[in-house]
């Protein structure tokens, strides 16, 4: 439809003049005569056969028309003024705004940050704590990782990790509401198979006595049961019905408690992971199972060519990859995932 190698220029005078609603103001910006703006938006008018404008005697009116025309070719000229500042600067430079979810910011993210910032001094990050995928139209988010299982063909995807469900507890929490003590945890008694395995009999399986800590963050649309009922499902443990029930909406607080011996948390492996390699948890009910869930990180597919989305998006994929690597390697023999179907 547009053939006309003026085009642009029309277009852009277009933009001037319904930016200013005025074409005097118009020809000052673009050093033209006023009857030459005029005769350009004439001009534009004829090629797209519809009106731009509502002229009255002492201003003008965009008509709905020129109203969505501008507004795309507002979203266009950022576009491409971003794509000129890439190539100018290798666009390695200026600010990537994240949205995370809250834990996987606190608990895993923010201890890695320091080599990401070492690879990509001049790339400044802004982070904002959202339990669910933003609007990228709307919100202030070039990117953001989401813990979910959603398929969302209108943004790009990058796999991070496929997360899995354990209980954890404190040493202290384990000793007194199961039948054998649990000695604190430390890198040098991993291997130790009384950390992993000091219950046994019936007491490895019995809850009634616990106080089970539910999260709900990024689970907003489930029961704030859901993670404990997906375990007690995929494992057959029976869960207390009848027992204190205490809530959190993030992670992070949750593990927190337990942590203090308020009762038995549903932990998302990798973030309490940490925690339980540090002695702080422990895990008295061995049983892992897949969560069904993962961490992916998204971006609107017009972005994802562009250099400093990718570096982000290759730095955490590789960090990831590394970190799994080390942290599996050392646990896998002493405590295997065990899988849904067990």
């Amino acid at each position: 439809m547009l053939v006309e190698q003026s085009m642009l220029a029309l277009l852009h005078t277009f933009e001037v003049s319904a930016r200013h609603l005025s074409f005097t103001k118009a020809a000052e910006e673009l050093f033209l005569t006023q009857g030459a703006i005029s005769q350009r938006i004439r001009r534009l008018e004829e090629l797209l056969k519809f009106k731009l404008f509502i002229r009255l005697t002492r201003k003008l009116v965009l008509t709905p028309e020129g109203e969505q025309l501008l507004q795309a070719l507002t979203s266009s000229l950022q576009q491409i003024n971003e794509v000129i500042e890439d190539i100018r600067f290798n666009e390695l430079r200026g600010m990537l705004c994240i949205g995370l979810p809250p834990a996987f910011g606190q608990l895993w993210l923010m201890p890695r940050l320091t080599s990401f910032k070492t690879l990509y001094r001049s790339l400044d990050l802004l982070f904002y704590g959202q339990h669910g995928l933003p609007n990228f139209e709307t919100e202030p988010v070039d990117m953001a990782v989401y813990y979910g299982n959603a398929s969302l063909p209108h943004l790009h995807s990058w796999p991070l990790l496929e997360e899995w469900l354990v209980p954890v507890c404190s040493p202290e929490y384990a000793a007194s509401h199961f039948r054998n003590q649990l000695p604190t945890c430390s890198d040098d008694c991993l291997a130790d198979e009384s950390v992993w395995h000091s219950l046994s009999g019936k007491d490895k399986m019995d809850l009634r006595k616990c106080s089970l800590l539910h999260c709900t963050e990024s689970l907003e649309q489930f029961d704030f049961g859901y993670e404990w009922q997906h375990w007690s499902q995929a494992t057959g443990v029976a869960l207390p019905h009848t027992n204190r029930k205490y809530v959190f909406n993030q992670h992070a607080m949750a593990l927190e408690a337990a942590k203090h011996g308020m009762g038995l948390a549903m932990g998302r492996w990798y973030l309490a992971m940490p925690a339980v390699l540090r002695g702080e948890l422990v895990i008295p009910v061995d049983y892992k199972i897949p969560s069904g869930m993962g961490y992916q990180l998204f971006c609107s597919r017009e972005h994802v060519q562009r250099p400093r989305y990718q570096a982000f998006a290759q730095w955490l994929q590789r960090t990831i990859d590394e970190w799994l690597e080390i942290k599996e390697a050392s646990l896998s023999a002493a405590h295997p995932f065990i899988s849904s179907d067990h």
